[in-house]
């Protein structure tokens, strides 16, 4: 087997659908076990003693079908024929020249050894996002929700956030259920941090940006705060390495939406496309963007977009690591000769599985008819297409690898015994070698967010998008974490966003009253005061409503009404203490 394991399917082909986006979920062939930490990872995609029962080949690449048909816009150019921009290939090969990779890389952050999970948290989200995100909850629920009497602080807010990333980690079908009374269904760590009617509130009132300022021309107006937050800070506490793996996730989204994508052959076909760059070792994502949809205006006035989706997406998100002689990994939806050319003028190298209706493919190359084993290789000075023949007809396009083909013996000495490998089935290019192993870095960023979704169920497409970019969040901190400590000392996954959850939880209570300012205190109506012959006496029945309370409106920030032991003696009404109720009722 392939020396790193590609976990989730390519790209889709899309055919004629032209809505689009994503989802969060990716098809996986196999599984982490969920409480596994990030060091173990190479274990556990390496080598495996278990094989099929027949030889399938080396290629771990999955081969897309693609109908003659269709037309995608992914590629920067689909020709009908060989004879579109002629470009010289040959059969007589070389080496090809790379530079070495000498650019500084990796965290960038400053922490210590004794962060703690929230410490990473912080540096995407911290006090003063939070103290945003509060100040635009408030302003929504106000102006949208006509609730002036609505308020919220940063700790609660947090701790909202705390509760939002425990549900991924213990699922309940509702999020009432994790206030039910039933032994086996509640949560008593919910119950204690606050009620279900405040945490019901806060999940409608829940808001990123301030209504009041959105931009209407901007499709993500209402998360824009968001991604420009953590599009800078995720870059600035971490630069990838010499190898970056670039391809697509699928935010889950089966509502109504102008850029839903439909993705037949992923497990959740419809979502909001995002596209995402990750350092291909340590599956840190420093750059994504979400796909919008068809832009024919603006493909149309720029070079770089006349070229295609697939090369304006690789261009986007690559740039800030040009000329540093990286190499970039990414599939078929993506790959063009020009866009290798673009990347090799920008001293970057590439490598990449390509489509054969690409235009400028070589001609003789695209109705061959080749043995299992079998290689027809060209090239073009630094660039190299191969087709081989395994289980299928795999075709790479690259400028870092040579074009010679490595040889591998049996896979295990199990195999060799129950059958003898032919020889011709031991040669496998070694450009597979490289992208099996190094294009799988948004995948694993991918799985690590699949295994505990963040967020509450909602009927709002953007709160999928903000709690899929929280959990990124999470991811890339765990990441820095393990990056950051030695093998002792590093967290498993899922102690990571547990202890990630209490931290932002804390102490947090409530079921005490919210304010997001001190309020002087009013003095309590002593016992037994005479107004207009009336006295305030503690009654010996059970709590009941405060009425001058019912008749002004007042609530408390859970929704529910004011009670009070403390009652009128002559007109027998409760009234509270702590405030000017009894003064009032008797005006």
């Amino acid at each position: 087997m392939a020396e790193a394991l590609r976990m989730f399917k390519s790209s889709e082909d899309e055919s004629n659908f032209e809505g689009v986006s994503m989802d969060e979920t990716v098809e996986e062939t196999r599984p982490i076990a969920a409480g596994t930490s990030m060091v173990s990872w190479r274990e556990i995609a390496g080598d495996s003693d278990e094989e099929e029962e027949d030889f399938d080949g080396f290629s771990d690449i999955e081969v897309q079908e693609l109908d003659s048909d269709s037309v995608s816009e992914s590629g920067s150019e689909i020709s009908s024929d060989g004879f579109d921009d002629i470009f010289e290939w040959k059969d007589n090969l070389s080496s090809v020249s790379v530079e070495d990779f000498t650019a500084d890389f990796g965290p960038r952050h400053g922490l210590g050894l004794d962060a703690s999970p929230k410490d990473f948290f912080d540096l995407f989200f911290g006090d003063q996002f939070f103290d945003h995100i509060v100040h635009a909850t408030i302003s929504y629920a106000r102006s949208n929700h006509n609730d002036q009497n609505f308020t919220t602080n940063r700790d609660e807010m947090s701790a909202f956030f705390g509760l939002n990333i425990l549900m991924g980690i213990n699922r309940l079908p509702t999020i009432r259920s994790y206030w039910d009374s039933d032994l086996f269904l509640g949560n008593a760590g919910f119950k204690t941090t606050m009620p279900s009617k405040r945490f019901l509130i806060l999940n409608r009132y829940f808001h990123i940006s301030d209504p009041q300022q959105e931009n209407p021309t901007d499709k993500l107006a209402i998360l824009r705060p968001l991604i420009s937050k953590l599009d800078k800070a995720f870059q600035d506490v971490y630069v990838p390495g010499k190898n970056i793996s670039i391809d697509e996730g699928l935010v889950k989204f089966n509502g109504r939406l102008s850029f839903k994508q439909y993705m037949p052959k992923k497990p959740n076909r419809f979502g909001i496309k995002v596209w995402m760059l990750a350092d291909s070792e340590t599956y840190f994502v420093p750059r994504f963007q979400v796909y919008l949809g068809k832009q024919q205006n603006a493909d149309e006035n720029d070079a770089v977009g006349a070229r295609g989706l697939g090369f304006k997406v690789v261009d986007f998100l690559g740039k800030p690591y040009y000329n540093t002689y990286r190499h970039f990994y990414f599939d078929n939806y993506f790959s063009s000769v020009p866009l290798l050319e673009h990347l090799l003028e920008n001293k970057t190298y590439a490598c990449s599985t390509l489509r054969h209706n690409r235009k400028q493919f070589p001609a003789d190359l695209k109705k061959v008819k080749l043995k299992r084993g079998e290689i027809r290789t060209r090239q073009n000075k630094n660039l190299v297409c191969m087709t081989w023949q395994d289980k299928r007809l795999v075709t790479i396009l690259s400028t870092n690898v040579d074009p010679q083909p490595e040889v591998f013996g049996p896979l295990n000495e199990r195999t060799a015994k129950r059958k003898a490998v032919p020889d011709n089935l031991r040669v496998k290019p070694a450009v597979i070698s490289f992208y099996n192993k190094f294009m799988n870095g948004v995948d694993v960023n991918d799985q690590y967010r699949s295994y505990y979704p963040v967020g509450a169920q909602s009927k709002k497409w953007w709160k999928y998008l903000a709690w899929f970019f929280v959990n990124i969040s999470i991811v890339n901190g765990f990441i820095l974490q393990n990056l950051q400590t030695d093998r002792r000392r590093r967290l498993k996954h899922l102690d990571f966003r547990l202890a990630l959850a209490r931290q932002l939880i804390s102490n947090y209570n409530g079921y005490k009253r919210i304010s997001s300012a001190p309020t002087s205190r009013k003095k309590d109506v002593p016992v037994g005061r005479n107004v207009k012959g009336h006295s305030l006496v503690l009654s010996s029945e059970r709590k009941r409503a405060c009425v001058m309370c019912a008749k002004a409106g007042r609530k408390r920030a859970s929704g529910r009404t004011f009670e009070s032991k403390y009652k009128c003696a002559q007109c027998n009404v409760n009234l509270c203490r702590e405030r000017a109720c009894f003064m009032e009722w008797h005006q």
